[in-house]
């Protein structure tokens, strides 16, 4: 006879569909995230403080994007979203390629 605690448990079948959709949900927020960074970063012109920032974003996204998101034929949101991040890159690299801050000059009229 099944104990009351036996209704509330998970089979293996339900706990790997609730994973697929939590995964799913996880590459939906991701794709949305760095769509709207990348618009961000292209709307505007970078300043040297933003520069290094870029630089670290584009790190990152190297790092744990390309890095952790295995592609899977039966998963071809995660593709998509590896897409996206390889893209964004590429971008944010060129950006970053063209707009590279220029050092500092000594003006003796700076402090005037």
């Amino acid at each position: 006879m099944p104990s009351k605690d036996d209704s509330w448990r998970l089979t293996e079948d339900s706990m790997v569909s609730l994973l697929q959709v939590h995964a799913l949900r996880v590459c939906y927020l991701c794709h949305s995230l760095l769509t709207l960074a990348g618009v961000v970063v292209s709307s505007q012109d970078i300043t040297p403080d933003q520069w290094g920032e870029l630089q670290l974003l584009c790190m990152q996204l190297d790092r744990h994007i390309s890095t952790h998101i295995r592609e899977s034929p039966q998963a071809m949101h995660r593709t998509k979203l590896k897409d996206l991040a390889t893209q964004t890159y590429i971008r944010w690299q060129d950006l970053l390629a063209h707009c590279q801050p220029q050092g500092q000059y000594f003006s003796p009229w700076k402090d005037i």
